[in-house]
């Protein structure tokens, strides 16, 4: 039975992950009921190595029931240690062990870029990683194409697999949970309601529907400390359901009716020159070569280079603002990515958000 394993980075594309993982699951139990013969088997967070284990041994040993291999790629792929400097230089590496041992098996990998990631560039990478960078990328959007993008990525793994591809259930919009955040589709009683008028009627309303914006509400916050991340954060909760999975990794997320990130808090080591003004024009670079259009940037007039800076803009479509606070001996951010058409809602968030945010000046140990 064939095998597909998943090499992704806890704090680069943990939740997004989780998703892609869900829909492959889903995609290839379906298949099995229909019939169309054995499916192949998911490996997700197969680290977790017994006891006594070589890992390295160990995920040689997984890799060896699988036949196609997903490399998760997110802006934060490479990893920073407690030092600053990229986990994938490291030999210790976990995302490196995948991906090396699957190059050195020969095993195919689909590197999978979240967002529009840029490929990773080879003379970036460790000698044992360098045929990863000229490997045939797919995309995954994590916001409106993602459907589509993972129906092109199925296809294509079923290609590797051999496996005969058959016609797909269509898409249907996503019911909104019970507590969920409370902009969101409409229910289906208002789609029931059409059945009797007239079929352009029917294509108007339709458009109103499912193409109109989304209702905005008036923010409600809520207070949430984290002992991990050693931050007080208020957020919309009428607006967002918090996801702290990862506050041991010193990362929140805020999510929408759609599970989507919109606000993200996180805490990372210091850089090595502990410099705002050059971290800053570090980031623009970064987000400049991911085609992120920035619209805002301090502090400029303000020559306040104490510990902060901000910077926001637009990216595909999407707005984002980002906050960074030098600590003692961390870097704090606030960072917002949300569709435009929330914009007038953000414009109130964001102020209340920022304004509010609490931190200590160093970071908490964390127990193990």
């Amino acid at each position: 039975m064939a095998g597909i394993a998943i090499s992704y980075r806890r704090g680069d594309t943990g939740w997004i992950t989780g998703r892609i993982f869900d829909r492959l699951k889903e995609h290839y139990q379906n298949a099995e009921k229909s019939g169309r013969g054995d499916q192949p088997i998911l490996f997700m967070d197969y680290d977790s190595t017994p006891v006594g284990a070589d890992f390295r041994n160990y995920i040689k040993g997984v890799l060896n029931s699988c036949d196609v291999l997903l490399a998760v790629i997110g802006p934060r792929w490479e990893g920073n240690d407690e030092q600053g400097k990229p986990r994938i230089l490291q030999d210790s590496d976990w995302v490196r062990i995948e991906i090396e041992t699957a190059l050195t098996k020969n095993i195919p990998i689909i590197p999978i870029l979240i967002d529009r990631t840029p490929m990773p560039r080879a003379d970036m990478l460790p000698q044992g990683l360098r045929d990863l960078a000229y490997r045939q990328a797919a995309t995954v959007d994590t916001q409106v194409d993602f459907n589509s993008h993972i129906e092109r990525l199925i296809r294509e793994i079923d290609r590797i697999l051999g496996i005969k591809a058959a016609p797909t259930a269509p898409i249907q919009p996503n019911a909104p949970a019970a507590g969920s955040p409370q902009w969101r589709r409409p229910g289906l009683k208002a789609a029931y309601a059409l059945a009797s008028i007239s079929l352009c009627a029917l294509v108007g309303i339709l458009a109103v529907i499912f193409l109109g914006p989304r209702k905005v509400v008036d923010p409600v916050y809520t207070a949430y400390s984290s002992p991990e991340l050693g931050v007080t954060v208020i957020f919309p909760n009428n607006i967002v359901t918090l996801d702290n999975t990862q506050r041991k990794q010193r990362r929140l997320a805020f999510r929408d009716a759609d599970g989507q990130p919109l606000i993200y808090v996180s805490r990372a080591a210091i850089p090595e020159r502990k410099d705002p003004k050059i971290g800053r024009e570090n980031e623009i670079a970064d987000l400049t070569r991911m085609n992120f259009v920035l619209t805002y940037v301090a502090p400029e007039k303000e020559q306040n280079w104490a510990n902060w800076y901000v910077l926001s803009g637009l990216n595909h479509g999407a707005e984002f603002y980002f906050r960074r606070w030098y600590a003692d001996d961390s870097v704090v951010s606030l960072e917002f990515m949300y569709p435009k058409e929330l914009a007038p809602l953000f414009d109130k968030v964001i102020p209340t958000m920022t304004h509010e945010f609490v931190y200590t000046s160093t970071a908490p140990k964390i127990e193990p």
